[in-house]
């Protein structure tokens, strides 16, 4: 699980956002005054961290969850995982020009445009998701931060927290989302679910919430504050 890290490495993680878009939607960009990353491969900005572009995509985090069978791609323009392989993040791109590519088999990707959803009163409220910047604590382990903007100045903050998981066998992907400012009568969802590949894709949550969907749209909804763990495994992956 995730530690409080210290004082130092809060330093480095504002440091570090400082290379990735500060916001979700069409928020002023770190990258006007670094230069855009272009088409070549990730540039490392910390421990197994990335910034980047893919398939047209801008303002991407690249994760190395573990270092040679799992990669994970963050959008903080959706905030949320666009794309999951079984590989490294360093690879192919040998001149800045070069076409970057998912550098080993996909385990999953997400090419919904809208993730999050926030109900009241049986109406959906329009909301504005914006990516709030990273920490990593002193194991490493990624702390995302976002926060849901709704009407009348509201706003609900979530954190989560990625891992690989091989204790049993299979690969595996955790997420615990911690989510905060709900307030009664009101529920908020995440869709989870996306497009598997080799390795079929069998969902378990534990904790509060719910995770409910037909496959490919599973759906985490939490209905208060609390914290979620979804556990994502990639059936016959076992090393």
């Amino acid at each position: 699980m995730p530690q409080t890290p210290t004082r130092p490495e809060l330093i480095l993680a504002l440091f570090l956002a400082a290379s990735l878009l500060p916001g979700c939607g069409r928020g002023k960009s770190a990258e006007g005054t670094m230069g855009p990353p272009g088409n070549g491969e990730p540039v490392s900005i910390g421990r197994g961290l990335y910034r980047g572009a893919l398939n047209g995509r801008q303002g991407l985090l690249f994760f190395a969850a573990s270092a040679a069978a799992m990669t994970l791609v963050y959008d903080t323009a959706r905030c949320g995982l666009y794309m999951a392989w079984r590989g490294p993040v360093p690879g192919n791109a040998s001149a800045t020009d070069s076409a970057y590519v998912p550098q080993g088999p996909l385990y999953h990707l997400q090419e919904a445009d809208t993730l999050w959803h926030v109900d009241a009163g049986g109406e959906t409220l329009p909301l504005k998701p914006m990516f709030l910047g990273f920490e990593q604590d002193s194991l490493g382990y990624l702390i995302l931060r976002y926060s849901l903007d709704l009407p009348g100045g509201k706003t609900l903050r979530v954190e989560e927290h990625p891992a690989y998981d091989d204790h049993y066998g299979d690969i595996a992907l955790r997420r615990e989302f911690t989510f905060s400012g709900l307030q009664p009568g009101m529920t908020a969802s995440v869709r989870l679910g996306g497009k598997s590949f080799t390795w079929k894709e069998l969902w378990s949550q534990s904790a509060d919430g719910s995770l409910a969907g037909t496959p490919g749209e599973e759906t985490l909804t939490l209905s208060e504050d609390g914290v979620a763990d979804v556990k994502l495994t990639f059936e016959g992956s076992a090393l």
